[in-house]
């Protein structure tokens, strides 16, 4: 009886061992998805104008903070895209030529919802003749396993210094 239980024992322990690595993964991926949308967010809130080309881009006028402490405006571009030799997707950050992957291991590309849109629907790509107002965002990873849910973070902000906005 004691070589049934022991021999169970250590078939549980081995399996979570095997787990450990997978959940941590995850908890990271979750963890940087999270700051890439505060980010973003923060980014949004003190911008004045972003124009997208589709759901996965968005090139945004905005605020970025120097070296120095000070602020000056800038513009700031993400771009989602297939990752390398992967079957996920990931969101990189170009701003005064250099580029820096924000999130990765995505289910898809399509991060940016923008309103008002082009699409009369209730996210779209960023219309051509009205500036949006609000970027909405919304970060999916896949399922691990059939019996896992699809994890989903959203996000978003006003363009505080929107013209459309300043103007009202």
């Amino acid at each position: 009886m004691m070589v049934v239980v022991c021999g169970a024992a250590v078939l549980m322990l081995t399996s979570v061992m095997r787990q450990t690595p997978k959940v941590t993964n995850r908890a990271d991926q979750i963890s940087f998805a999270r700051n890439a949308i505060e980010q973003i967010t923060r980014e949004v809130r003190q911008g004045r104008e972003a124009t997208s080309t589709g759901s996965s881009q968005m090139t945004l006028k905005t605020f970025c903070t120097t070296g120095a402490g000070a602020a000056s405006e800038c513009t700031v571009s993400y771009s989602c895209a297939v990752e390398s030799g992967k079957t996920t997707y990931a969101c990189s950050r170009t701003v005064g030529g250099i580029t820096t992957k924000v999130v990765g291991g995505l289910a898809s590309a399509e991060v940016f919802c923008f309103y008002p849109n082009a699409e009369s629907k209730e996210c779209g790509k960023a219309s051509p003749t009205a500036l949006p107002r609000y970027v909405g965002l919304q970060v999916r990873f896949p399922q691990q396993t059939s019996a896992e849910t699809q994890t989903v973070l959203e996000g978003g902000a006003a363009l505080h210094n929107s013209t459309a906005l300043l103007t009202r």
